[in-house]
């Protein structure tokens, strides 16, 4: 099902989504202050995902491709939880472990913006 949904947005927007450029921004972050927020390029590298240019989607954000994955995975196990009737998800991600684990995510994820800004002219 998931791969019928991602065929169908790649064929209906495919060749609109690769029209979008670089100059387009559209971050209130990168407009307000001139630098790039930490998940600038998140969405080009989703465009260049569905476009099936998968280095292109690491070069273009690292956490591009993880990011995508964890919220499909997120949302089908939200929407079994819904249909089936379990709580298994909300059980899981309460247990202190995630916590960690998400912390960590999130200081790595700063980590690479901040190499990202020293290292690379945006």
């Amino acid at each position: 099902m998931l791969l019928l949904f991602l065929g169908t947005v790649y064929f209906a927007f495919g060749k609109r989504i690769r029209e979008v450029t670089h100059s387009q921004y559209l971050c209130p972050f990168r407009i307000v202050t001139g630098i790039p927020c930490p998940g600038c390029g998140m969405g080009t590298s989703w465009k260049l995902l569905f476009a099936g240019d998968i280095l292109g989607s690491f070069k273009s954000h690292l956490f591009g491709i993880p990011t995508f994955l964890s919220l499909v995975l997120f949302f089908l196990s939200a929407t079994s939880d819904r249909i089936i009737g379990s709580v298994w998800t909300t059980a899981i991600l309460r247990r202190p472990f995630w916590k960690v684990v998400i912390g960590v995510i999130v200081g790595i994820l700063f980590l690479y913006w901040g190499i990202r800004l020293a290292v690379k002219a945006f």
